[in-house]
């Protein structure tokens, strides 16, 4: 059973955000639901850098969509096992790369499926 839920956003509609606790742990699931549907589901426990070696290649590599301290986030879509990682390549190369968003979603024919339900870059949420 959830534990919270709240309107949120995903891509640029509205969503219901539905939290699930993950066993005894503090980590958390997310879920992301419309018309009554699961969309998208977010965990806060995050695979390390290494597994993109394990991966096929992105269908897409797109813009950032959230802001990461002294990094740039790259959203790394894998349509054909439904994955979307965000990845921090830090300005400062003596630290490491990282994962600091891990999502899934349907599995999808082509990148170009995970549009605008899903994604909103971030220089689109900026108000000049």
């Amino acid at each position: 059973m959830p534990t919270g839920s709240d309107e949120s956003v995903l891509g640029y509609y509205p969503a219901i955000k539905y939290s699930f606790p993950i066993g005894g742990r503090q980590d958390r699931l997310f879920v992301f639901v419309r018309e009554g549907r699961i969309i998208l589901i977010e965990t806060k426990n995050l695979p390390d850098l290494a597994i993109l070696r394990q991966l096929p290649q992105p269908g897409a590599v797109l813009p950032h969509e959230i802001l990461v301290e002294g990094a740039y986030a790259s959203e790394l879509i894998f349509p054909e096992i439904g994955l979307n990682l965000t990845v921090a390549r830090h300005f400062d190369k003596t630290k490491a790369d990282t994962i600091v968003r891990c999502r899934g979603v349907k599995r999808m024919v082509d990148a170009a499926e995970f549009d605008t339900r899903y994604y909103k870059s971030f220089e689109n949420s900026i108000s000049w």
